[in-house]
C-alpha cells in the first residue's frame, strides 16, 4: 500500500475521531502540551491551547498563558534561538529537541526536556507547532548528587594516594632518626635534636 493511501486514511481515521476527544486527550497528558502558531514571533510562538499539565508545570493557569509568546516562560532567550533554524528547514515528522529552564509563575526555574513537532493539514502544509515539556528537575537533581558523589570520591582517592606516599617518606626519615640515634649517644646536643625530628616524623 502507498505512503499516500496509508496518509489518506489515517486523515480520515482522525475526522471519524470526534474533535472534543482529542482535546479531552490532549488535556489528560501527563506531559505539558501547548499548540502554538507556526509562525513565530519575537519572543518566540504564540500559544494558542495548553494542558492541564503544561499549567501545572509553569505554576500560570491556562487564560495567563493563552496568546503568550512561549519564550517569555524560558530563562534564557538563547534556549529558543535554534527553534527559528528548525521551522525554516524542518521537514514533516522532524522534530526538534531540547532542554533548559522554564520559569514559573512564582520566580522559580524548573528544568525541562522539550520536543517541538509540526502539525501539518492534509496537503502537508504546516499550519501549528505542538510542544511536549517534561520535569526533569528531580532527574537533574540525582545528576548533580552523583556528580558531587564522584568528585569527593575523586578527592578522597587522591588524598589517600597522597597520605600513602607521604606515610612511605615520614617511615624513611624516621628509619634514619632511629639509626642516627644511635651514632651520637656521646653527644647529648645531636641526640636532642635527632630525638626531636623523630618525634615530629610519628605526629
Amino acid at each position: 500500500m502507498s505512503r499516500a493511501k496509508n496518509s489518506r486514511r489515517a486523515a480520515l481515521a482522525t475526522q471519524a475521531v470526534a474533535p472534543a476527544l482529542l482535546a479531552a486527550a490532549l488535556r489528560a497528558q501527563s506531559e505539558g502540551v501547548f499548540i502554538a502558531d507556526r509562525r513565530p514571533g519575537p519572543k518566540g510562538l504564540k500559544i494558542l491551547f495548553v494542558n492541564d499539565s503544561f499549567c501545572s508545570l509553569t505554576g500560570r493557569p491556562a487564560g495567563d498563558l493563552i496568546g503568550r509568546s512561549h519564550g517569555e516562560l524560558h530563562d534564557e532567550p538563547a534556549e529558543i534561538r535554534p527553534l527559528r533554524s528548525w521551522l525554516r528547514s524542518a521537514q514533516r515528522g522532524e522534530s526538534l529537541a531540547g532542554e533548559g529552564f522554564l520559569r514559573r509563575a512564582d520566580g522559580t526555574n524548573i528544568s525541562v526536556a522539550w520536543s517541538f513537532d509540526l502539525l501539518c493539514d492534509a496537503r502537508g502544509r504546516v499550519t501549528h507547532i505542538v510542544a511536549t515539556y517534561r520535569d526533569q528537575t528531580e532527574k537533574r537533581r540525582l545528576y548533580e548528587a552523583l556528580v558531587h558523589a564522584q568528585r569527593l570520591d575523586a578527592v578522597g582517592r587522591l588524598a589517600g594516594g597522597v597520605a600513602h606516599d607521604f606515610n612511605n617518606l615520614l617511615s624513611v626519615i624516621n628509619g634514619y632518626c632511629e639509626m642516627l640515634a644511635a651514632h651520637v649517644t656521646t653527644n647529648p646536643q645531636a641526640l636532642r635534636e635527632v630525638a626531636e625530628i623523630h618525634a615530629a616524623g610519628r605526629k
